[in-house]
């Protein structure tokens, strides 16, 4: 587990839970992503993003937030930016 220097972020966050000390950016590309999954969501953390980099992945965002939100991000190729989807596919025809 790697903590940012100033404790509070790793990068620009324009979210404010970062700021309010109710969210947490963690890196540890030694387990499997669904593991963190499994224990964030068994330690209340409602918002959950899985961050992926040429197709391995780097690190997780877990919040406090009120309700539940689960994606994914892929950074571009050759870009500063991500692509956001659905951590979870909705089935199709429901």
């Amino acid at each position: 587990v790697y903590l940012a220097k100033n404790g509070l972020t790793t990068g620009r966050h324009t979210s404010q839970l970062h700021w309010m000390g109710l969210a947490a950016d963690v890196t540890m590309r030694c387990l499997d992503p669904h593991a963190v999954l499994k224990a964030a969501l068994d330690t209340d953390f409602r918002g959950i993003g899985l961050y992926y980099r040429a197709g391995k992945w780097v690190s997780a965002h877990l919040d406090l937030r009120a309700d539940y939100g689960f994606w994914r991000g892929y950074k571009r190729p050759h870009a500063r930016t991500w692509i956001y989807l659905p951590l979870i596919d909705s089935p199709q025809g429901c």
